[in-house]
């Protein structure tokens, strides 16, 4: 084994040190990005996982290379010890790329960051990374028995993903609702467990047919067990799923008072079968729960309908932009609103939202109130007191800025288009940028 586990770092020293290099350079220059004044992850980040992919997919370029998978096994080498090599080479380089890209960024990270860079947490994200790149080097190994060449692997990886991409399309033109996620759960899994199938058949049996035979027989075995995966979806009842997922809280808000909650609470998976069917969470309903005696005050849920998109923005130091955090926010005690998009999104031209308000009553009833607001690409960012809001929409190049009265349930007449950045200066004013970058301040209400 340790043999082998030279030959591959021998053979592939330029994939590790691009893959650490990666790491590392993003580590150390690519800490956050921003557009439209909206906080987002560098797009850098996107690059160590690709070179991980393309240096998985890459993994048997020697032995698919002239006859030298014949000769390898001429040796005392069997076809488990050599992939195992190509495995623990790619858990090696993840594990390392991701050590040193910890220490690069704590050393080149913003002063403003290094309060978070703690041994703790620059732990905890280097493992998260290097199981991330360790992951996606598996998906890109178990494609790279097919085809010869570094873009053999990745062209077979596009391959298995229009297929499956193919598939979800076709259930998707059939299937609704439940049914339609379920099954494209066993779909997106039987591209796991196809090409894992596949690449451990072609590595046993296929390294010494010619390319065609080879690929032939990795796409054969590959296409048999995806499809005996969406048969298993089809005949599958449901609740064989849905029973083995737990309840469980998504995300809360608290009211200000500390006397109310709103709660969306949804179905996981347990951990047992995390890996098979984990996608997000299922059949999620939302309660505004009392939290004297923990009852919820609404008897039925809100509605599934209900999508939050509201945001509000926390200064980043020096002015560069600002980070995001989607909340359900609060006007008082006991009121909370939010911004519900157009129920046909972005299809419609001229789609109208809403910014709907939810307020207990003196009898304990809820009251809705609701405020038409125009543009589908609209982001509700309160003032501080929660008193009025600001809506946000995106055009072509420019962003135009709206004002709402929450408690008033109105909107203002003050309107900024051709703004480049914004945010607010008080609870009643509102600074924005113009497209030269020079600054204003306006005040929305008295």
């Amino acid at each position: 084994m340790r043999r082998l586990l030279w030959k591959e770092f021998r053979e592939r020293r330029l994939w590790g040190a691009t893959w650490v290099a990666s790491v590392v350079g993003v580590g150390a220059l690519a800490h956050a990005g921003y557009i439209g004044g909206m906080g987002q992850l560098s797009p850098w980040i996107k690059l160590p996982y690709f070179v991980s992919l393309a240096a998985g997919a890459s993994a048997y370029v020697s032995e698919l290379t002239g006859n030298r998978s014949a000769f390898a096994f001429s040796r005392p080498v069997s076809w488990k010890m050599m992939m195992l090599a190509k495995l623990l080479y790619g858990i090696l380089i993840a594990v390392v790329a991701a050590a040193l890209g910890a220490i690069a960024f704590r050393i080149f990270c913003p002063q403003e960051y290094l309060a978070f860079a703690t041994f703790p947490q620059l732990v905890g994200g280097a493992g998260r990374l290097a199981w991330m790149m360790g992951s996606v080097y598996l998906a890109g190994l178990l494609c790279s028995t097919c085809l010869p060449g570094e873009a053999g692997g990745l062209l077979t990886v596009i391959a298995s993903m229009l297929v499956v991409g193919g598939a979800e399309s076709a259930s998707h033109a059939v299937f609704k609702g439940l049914n339609e996620r379920i099954l494209g759960l066993w779909l997106r899994n039987g591209q796991l467990v196809g090409t894992a199938v596949a690449a451990i058949v072609t590595a046993r049996f296929g390294l010494t047919l010619s390319t065609r035979a080879r690929a032939g027989r990795y796409a054969a075995v590959f296409l048999v067990v995806f499809a005996g995966m969406g048969a298993l979806g089809l005949t599958v009842p449901n609740n064989w799923i849905t029973a083995r997922l737990r309840s469980e809280c998504e995300w809360s808000s608290v009211s200000p008072s500390g006397r109310y909650a709103f709660v969306r609470v949804g179905k996981c998976a347990n951990e047992f079968f995390g890996l098979a069917i984990q996608s997000g969470y299922f059949d999620s309903h939302d309660y505004l729960v009392r939290l004297s005696d923990g009852k919820t005050v609404n008897a039925a849920p809100l509605g599934v309908s209900i999508t939050f998109s509201t945001y509000r923005h926390i200064p980043v130091p020096g002015g560069s932009g600002a980070e995001t955090m989607p909340l359900c926010n609060w006007t008082d005690e006991d009121t909370m609103f939010y911004y519900s998009p157009p129920p046909d999104g972005r299809r419609a031209a001229n789609a109208t939202g809403e910014i709907r308000t939810i307020k207990m009553a003196a009898d304990g009833t809820l009251v809705s109130q609701s405020i038409r607001v125009g543009g589908k690409w609209s982001w509700l960012l309160p003032s501080a007191d929660g008193r009025f809001a600001m809506l946000v929409t995106y055009g072509t190049g420019t962003i135009t800025l709206e004002f709402v009265d929450i408690e008033g349930a109105r909107k203002l007449d003050e309107k900024v288009e051709m703004a480049a950045a914004y945010w607010w200066q008080s609870d009643r004013e509102v600074g924005y940028t113009d497209q030269e970058g020079e600054r204003h301040i306006i005040r929305v209400a008295d």
